[in-house]
């Protein structure tokens, strides 16, 4: 019985070892060693280049180049070649149309497959920013705000440089928020250069624009004597729109209009004489906007898009008044859980939007209002600046709003 029992034992252990080692066919292909380098170049809205070499120890039948931004997926796109142990491919995407988002981070990797159409090797992705490079950018960096210009001195750099850190610290207090780790501004000489970009690259032009997903900001500054004047009205209002994704974020599309554009007018330092003319004759013809229709994107020019930019940083100055930074901070923090605009106000300041609308109504009818000052503060500026020479161009700010 004990030979029995030994040799059963014998049987059991011999078929245990065969089967774990299973038949030869189905035993995992070693993984192979292969050597690649990726590489990548641009013209910007024109077409960007990826190219590829590899080597290893398995011929190479298949290489797929894959890429995306964080807004956007591309399909996979194969690369031709002599299939072999070394290879060199390449793939051209044309970029005419926009199809790839203006200052956007680019990620991009590849599949290398055998002759099999088994997937062999994955190279490291690699993300690399896709600018304007048909500008040659000096920088100045501080405090993780980052100046790009192509135009002006070391000064002017430095001047937008402390222009924007000043703003950031400001607004972020009210806000009660901490700022981005990084922003990058990259300042246009002429309103037809930030245009020209904008278009190439599939964009709507809208005064400056704050691409507040991606921490950038691109505005339009000459370098010339009304720089400094033109950075405090500019620099503050796309400031604030990076800082209301900060307080927002994934509930940043649910802002409305009014209060997202308000607040980046009322926080521009130098007044918009445009916008406060433009508010002062409404309401003495009796035409000012509904609120109501304010909660939808301004359009991006004319003189109902002046009035309701006006208007806009009127209201949010009166919200402060009346409220203090809390009542700003609530209405973002309704807007951050996704209100939609009329309930977002009455959950955060306890009353309608019609009311509050009529409340401001009533402040600008009797007097107190911050148009009349601003009207009062703006004549002897402009009486300055033409002594001097100079003058003050209106300028719509707005953000990319992703709506």
């Amino acid at each position: 019985m004990t030979t029995a029992l030994c040799r059963l034992a014998s049987l059991v252990i011999a078929l245990g070892l065969s089967l774990s080692a299973g038949p030869a066919s189905m035993r995992a292909a070693p993984p192979a060693q292969i050597d690649a380098t990726a590489t990548h170049a641009y013209r910007y809205a024109q077409h960007i280049v990826f190219t590829l070499t590899a080597t290893g120890d398995r011929r190479i039948g298949r290489a797929v180049l894959r890429f995306r931004t964080p807004e956007l997926s591309f399909d996979p796109i194969p690369a031709g070649f002599e299939p072999g142990t070394t290879i060199s491919a390449m793939v051209t995407h044309e970029l005419r149309g926009g199809v790839l988002p203006p200052f956007s981070k680019v990620t991009y990797w590849w599949e290398l497959f055998d002759e099999s159409d088994n997937l062999v090797a994955e190279t490291m992705p690699v993300t690399f920013d896709y600018i304007d490079n048909r500008y040659v950018w000096r920088e100045a960096s501080r405090g993780g705000v980052t100046v790009h210009w192509s135009e002006g001195d070391t000064a002017f750099g430095e001047m937008v440089l402390d222009t924007a850190l000043a703003a950031l610290r400001d607004i972020a207090a009210e806000i009660g928020v901490p700022p981005p780790s990084t922003v990058d501004i990259y300042v246009y000489p002429s309103r037809e250069d930030l245009i020209s970009t904008l278009q190439l690259g599939g964009r709507d032009w809208a005064g400056g624009q704050a691409r507040p997903e991606l921490g950038v900001v691109l505005v339009d500054l000459p370098p010339d004597a009304t720089a400094p004047v033109e950075a405090q009205r500019v620099i503050p209002h796309e400031m604030t729109h990076l800082l209301i994704y900060q307080a927002t974020q994934s509930g940043y599309d649910h802002v409305p209009a009014w209060l997202d554009e308000g607040l980046a007018t009322a926080n521009q330092a130098s007044p918009d004489a445009a916008q406060a003319n433009a508010l002062q004759k409404a309401l003495e013809e009796g035409r000012l906007l509904p609120f109501e229709l304010l909660c939808a994107p301004f359009p991006d020019d004319g003189q109902d898009a002046l009035l309701a930019y006006a208007q806009s940083g009127s209201l949010v100055q009166f919200v402060r008044n009346r409220y203090g930074r809390q009542g700003i901070q609530d209405l973002l923090a309704a807007y951050r859980d996704k209100a939609e605009c009329l309930p977002g106000v009455e959950r955060a300041l306890g009353v309608t939007l019609a009311r509050l609308e009529r409340d401001w109504r009533t402040s600008l009818s009797n007097g107190d209002t911050d148009v009349a000052g601003l009207i009062g503060e703006v004549a002897p500026c402009l009486a300055l600046f033409v002594i001097a020479g100079l003058s003050l161009l209106p300028m719509l700010g707005g953000a990319a709003r992703r709506r």
